[in-house]
This record gives structure tokens, sequence and C-alpha cells, in this order.
């Protein structure tokens, strides 16, 4: 109607007014993501930057890219109950490389103290073992496993398969989606642009992936495991709402998640690593709890669109990360292994 203008104009507004909030929040003194234990030792409100104010901007410069990402999901999702592929795909690989960019970007770790006082180096950046240390076998071979194994994972769980579940044979179904992937990209299928971004993902992922690991010591190691933590951290946060959506479905029929929503917190996963999306997956429930009440009571509709809380959910884990690692993900995730 006339007012179609009233939203475009409210998420522009909203977002100018947001970012510059966030901005305040992570890189003024003393600096939001910083937990209290160390705020306090640095002097409290009125006291000196403890992170490098370079990691702080570089820390809102990720953070700025994955809301504005994010931001373009929710809309379309709502909309369209659906999130587009090119958002999530793309999204997801330049979330490795702005990691690789800027390996201190990554959310911070407060593990080492010295003296009572914080040690504020490369360590004390979020990778996917924390908080338990860094072994140092995952910068060799086994670890470029690790790292290609996730990356390898991702780009075939986006990969179209319609020929393979249209067919008995796997083998028959894998010669057919094979020669449509070729069909396409000679410029005769209609998906043609999508067929060939998905070629450029693959071949950027995994030849970069190759790339960092193999100059390490040129780079900077640091580098390495900022890539590898976030390997992880997409292929692992794909995998947990893949797992919901496989079990739920059975469990009610229908479907209970779209896939948009697997690649959409797998995108989240490459620039926050796997411990944030375990937390925001958490979190997102009791966010679309109180807009799946008010809808059911106003329309009646039991229906809802769930990527929007999931945004909602890594928004309120960026925001408030000092108070939930502190409280929370430090125990938690201290477990290892126990975790899952």
């Amino acid at each position: 109607g006339g007012s179609f203008w009233v939203r475009p104009l409210a998420i522009e507004v909203l977002l100018g007014v947001g970012l510059a909030l966030l901005y305040w929040w992570e890189v003024e003194p003393p600096q939001g993501l910083t937990p209290t234990r160390v705020a306090v030792w640095g002097g409290g409100a009125v006291g000196i930057p403890l992170q490098d104010p370079v990691a702080t901007h570089a820390q809102f410069l990720l953070h700025a890219v994955l809301i504005a990402l994010m931001a373009v999901a929710t809309f379309i999702d709502v909309d369209e109950k659906m999130i587009p592929e090119e958002i999530t795909d793309i999204g997801a690989i330049a979330g490795l490389l702005l990691v690789v960019l800027l390996p201190m970007a990554r959310l911070p770790e407060w593990n080492a103290l010295v003296g009572g006082a914080p040690a504020w180096d490369q360590s004390m950046y979020l990778n996917f073992t924390s908080p338990n240390a860094w072994q140092p076998w995952l910068n060799g071979a086994r670890g470029l496993g690790i790292g290609l194994g996730c990356f390898c994972a991702w780009w075939l769980a986006i990969v179209p398969w319609e020929y393979i579940r249209r067919r008995r044979s796997v083998l028959t179904g894998l010669r057919m989606a094979l020669a449509n992937f070729v069909v396409c990209l000679s410029g005769r299928r209609p998906r043609l642009k999508y067929y060939r971004m998905l070629l450029v993902i693959g071949l950027v992922g995994f030849g970069g992936t190759l790339v960092v690991w193999a100059l390490q010591s040129a780079i900077g190691q640091q580098r390495w495991v900022a890539l590898l933590s976030s390997l992880v951290g997409m292929a692992a946060g794909g995998a947990i709402v893949w797992a919901v959506r496989i079990i739920g479905s059975r469990a009610l029929g229908q479907e209970a998640m779209g896939f948009g929503d697997v690649t959409l917190v797998a995108m989240i996963g490459a620039f926050l690593g796997w411990q944030p999306c375990l937390m925001l997956f958490f979190i997102a429930p009791f966010i679309g709890v109180v807009i799946a009440l008010v809808q059911l009571l106003l329309t009646g509709r039991k229906d809802i669109w769930y990527g929007p809380f999931l945004c909602a959910g890594a928004l309120a884990t960026i925001v408030f990360w000092a108070t939930l690692w502190e409280g929370y993900g430090r125990i938690l995730f201290g477990m290892g292994w126990l975790v899952p």
C-alpha cells in the first residue's frame, strides 16, 4: 500500500543507529566485549583500552559485515519464507577471507592471565579448542585434513543433489549430477550463474585453505589458527541446525526448518566460530517464542520464519559475549569432547 516505504526507511535508520552503538560498545573503553574481571583491572569505565584498538576495530568490522548480511537474510525470509543462497554462500566465504586477513577480529577469549594482568596477544582470541589450549598438531597435516574436510562437507551440502534423490542408484545419481553441473557451466541450463558461483567458491575455498596452511611460517601461524577455527565453525554451525532439521521433520511429519537456516548458521559460524553458534541456537527459541505467541494470538497462524530469530540470537551473542562466555561458555566448552 501507500506505506510501503516505512519498513525500508526503518531498516536504514535502525542499522545506522545500531552500528554506531555497536562501535561505541566494542571499541570505546572499557570495551564491551571485555569481561568485568579484566575491565576492572584496567581501571573500569575510565580505564585504558585493554585490547589493541586495531583489534577492536577489526572485530567491529567483522561484526558489521555479518550484521549487514543477516539483515538482508532476515527480511527476505520474513517476506518469502526463504533465504537466498547467494547471501549465505558468498557470506560464508567472506567470513573466511576476513578472519584470514584480520585474525584479531575473532571474539576475544581471556584465557591467559600473567601476574593478575591479561596477556593480550594472538593466543587470547577464540579458536575452536577454546577455552582449552590450542594443540600444536593442528598446525600440521592432520589440521589441514580437518580444515579441508570441513570445507568439502559444507561445499557438498550447498550443491544441488536433486538427481541423487530421484534415482535408486547413487552412482547413477552422481553421474547425472555431474553431467548437470557440466551442462550448466556450458551455458545451456537456467541456473548457469549459480553453478558457476559454486565452482568459484569451491576453487577459492579449497585452494585458499591449502595456501594459508602452506604459508604459515611466512604469513603468521595465527592466520591458519583463525581460518581452521572458522572452517570448523562453518561446518559445525550448519551441522547443528541440519541435525535438528532432520530429527524435527521426522518427528513432526513435515519440514521443521528450511535448508536456508542450515546455510545461515554455517555462514555465522564462519564469522564467529562453533561455540557462539551453539550459544545462539539456544538463545533463538526464547526470542522466537515471544513473536510466535503474538502471531498466534493476533492471526491464529502457527508457522514462523526461524531465520530472523537465529540472526537475533547471533546479535545477542555478540553484544553479550563477555557475560555469556565468562558465565557459561568457559565452563561448558571446557569439557572438550564431552560437549556433544
